[in-house]
């Protein structure tokens, strides 16, 4: 069966980044539930371990940013973190309002996102943050009991993380489809086109997950461009681009770059671009 994401289509993937984090607590069931009834075709959120070995949806490797509470995931039990009220920091507006304070919502597991009702069998890309102690196990079990292989993008910042992610799948006969992580994607770029023609250069993965810009060693460069895009097309990648808010730069991307998806906090709004002429 093709894979989601690797689908011939013309049309621009709009993907929640965090589940639309500029209005919904990120990575909450509510966020990936808003996200969808906004108009997402795809959810993007990420992954850590409590201390009891529960796969969790958070982006950060501490609870500060997003909750009530203080500490590393990796040192918390589920039931810990579960007391945690994961609303209580979102403000839609600097800190005048917190709307979604005191509401019940807590970090969800990836067991509960897979399986909630509303969001079952819907396109997830899924970015491993803890690489110490190794998760790749416990999410590819996930991933086997939900049949996810089919609407799953599975990345990483670390290129160590996706090659034991990659390996472990390998063994274990799944047909588990990745992006490159950051050291793969600067490989990618100082790769001649006329090397990748050649067929001198083999992709590790089959998704490029890239911001427009990067910041390396104090430089700003641009990631996306005509030759960026034209190699990705030699090699069959998608190319999907984060974290986009602006319209302007939403338009840029579909109509001059041709992003395969843009990766937004802004669901609703990177639709509405997206409907537009």
């Amino acid at each position: 069966m093709t894979n989601f994401f690797l689908r011939d289509e013309s049309a621009v993937l709009n993907i929640a980044h965090r589940g639309g984090a500029l209005v919904r607590p990120e990575n909450t069931l509510l966020a990936f539930r808003h996200a969808l009834a906004a108009g997402a075709a795809a959810l993007e959120g990420d992954l850590h371990a409590t201390r009891d070995g529960v796969v969790v949806v958070c982006h950060d490797p501490t609870v500060d940013r997003t909750t009530d509470g203080r500490g590393f995931i990796r040192d918390m039990t589920l039931r810990e973190l579960k007391s945690l009220d994961a609303g209580c920091r979102f403000t839609p507006d600097r800190g005048v309002t917190h709307p979604f304070r005191g509401a019940g919502l807590r970090i969800p597991t990836l067991e509960e996102v897979f399986g909630d009702p509303v969001l079952a069998r819907t396109p997830m890309i899924l970015e491993i943050k803890q690489t110490e102690p190794s998760i790749a196990g416990r999410v590819l079990d996930l991933v086997r009991a939900h049949a996810m292989e089919s609407r799953l993008i599975m990345g990483s910042f670390s290129r160590a993380a996706l090659e034991e992610l990659r390996r472990m799948a390998a063994e274990r006969g799944m047909g588990i489809v990745t992006s490159l992580a950051e050291e793969e994607v600067l490989i990618f770029c100082l790769t001649p086109l006329v090397s990748m023609l050649l067929g001198d250069y083999v992709p590790p993965g089959r998704v490029l997950q890239v911001p427009v810009r990067h910041e390396l060693e104090g430089i700003d460069v641009q990631v996306v461009g005509t030759l960026f895009m034209a190699k990705a097309g030699v090699l069959g990648l998608k190319v999907h681009v984060w974290t986009v808010n602006d319209p302007q730069e939403m338009r840029w991307l579909r109509d001059e770059m041709r992003a395969d998806g843009i990766i937004t906090d802004d669901p609703a709004g990177l639709g509405e671009v997206l409907r537009s002429s």
